[in-house]
């Protein structure tokens, strides 16, 4: 589950080891953000909705400071099959070997290290909301989740997320 993460960390690094201050590296939706665009405004981004037949944004993530951060997301709404009526996630619940099966269906994590922040993703998401938001707030991550209850969706922060003054998060529409 930190593939994605380590890839984007070892790009992030050679950039750096070359001298680029300003970047933006993506890979499969997970990134690192440092420095400023060209035009000296911060790295925007969005997180989409997560609903399984829509391609909607849910969130801008504005990276203010031009800090060093990540973003990885994790979540159940887009890759998963349905069997006699229920719905299997691919992500797997490694205390049980089964597909997660609660609400979550999305968990955004910010952290500077982009594999720390890959593999927090995935493990909060397999907690589901409740006992994650207690484990990401006992290891003080930065976490966004989305638990889904019919067709409504409720989001939940960690406390270390209220607390970084340079990440902004704005809801789509507002943009």
């Amino acid at each position: 589950s930190i593939g994605q993460g380590h890839s984007v960390g070892r790009i992030a690094d050679l950039l750096e080891k070359h001298g680029v201050t300003n970047y933006l590296v993506e890979i499969g939706g997970e990134l690192k953000a440092r420095g400023k665009k060209p035009d000296g405004k911060p790295w925007r981004v969005a997180l989409e909705k997560p609903l399984p037949n829509e391609r909607k944004l849910s969130k801008i993530v504005a990276f203010n400071s031009g800090e060093s951060m990540s973003l990885m997301a994790s979540g159940t709404y887009r890759h998963y099959f349905d069997s006699n009526g229920k719905r299997y996630s691919h992500i797997l619940d490694a205390r049980t070997g089964k597909p997660v099966e609660h609400n979550t269906v999305s968990v955004a994590v910010l952290h500077p290290n982009p594999a720390i922040a890959d593999a927090w993703s995935t493990a909060l998401l397999c907690l589901g909301s409740e006992a994650g938001i207690k484990a990401a707030n006992e290891h003080k991550i930065a976490a966004l989740y989305v638990d889904q209850h019919g067709e409504q969706l409720f989001e939940k922060k960690t406390k270390a997320l209220d607390e970084l003054n340079n990440i902004e998060l704005e809801d789509a529409e507002d943009n």
